[in-house]
């Protein structure tokens, strides 16, 4: 079967999620994804709770989506997204050319709990973490928030057409 929207893995991900009972929140951008207008140069975040996180990456792998993208998908993807935004890109190059480098050449390891994994699917990237986390302003790694924010986030989540949303 050929899929003709870029969003149908996504979509189908998310039928999975809910069928074994995944907890998972779209964050943000979850207005554009049941409108069916995720750019698709564009990234989605998921946060998934942690005792399902391993779940959630197996179901993705499953549909479609890979963990690691090529070096040209990954410079595709950062090239589309600084064009969609240039000043952000130029800020980011300016302000942290590590953390560029770290985008394109590779996904991090993370000493405070926080688990990001990239997943592609032609171009569309989902931004899979195990948790809220803010970026130290000392060396850019992500330090999870305070267990009760999450647990809060998940707690007072509800399902808006089929996608769970804060």
């Amino acid at each position: 079967m050929s899929r003709t929207n870029h969003l149908d893995p996504l979509i189908d991900v998310f039928s999975e999620f809910h069928d074994r009972e995944i907890s998972y929140v779209v964050p943000r951008k979850h207005d554009l994804l049941r409108a069916n207008e995720v750019p698709k140069s564009d990234d989605v975040d998921i946060i998934i709770w942690d005792k399902d996180y391993e779940n959630a990456i197996e179901i993705c792998r499953n549909y479609e989506f890979s963990t690691t993208a090529t070096f040209p998908e990954r410079i595709q993807t950062l090239a589309s997204r600084a064009i969609a935004e240039p000043r952000t890109a130029i800020d980011l190059l300016i302000d942290s050319p590590k953390q560029v480098l770290t985008l394109i050449f590779s996904d991090s390891i993370n000493p405070y709990n926080h688990r990001n994994d990239k997943l592609y699917s032609d171009n569309l990237m989902l931004d899979i973490r195990n948790g809220l986390a803010y970026r130290s302003p000392m060396d850019g790694t992500r330090i999870r928030v305070d267990p009760a924010v999450d647990k809060g986030l998940f707690e007072r989540r509800r399902e808006v057409e089929k996608v769970f949303v804060p």
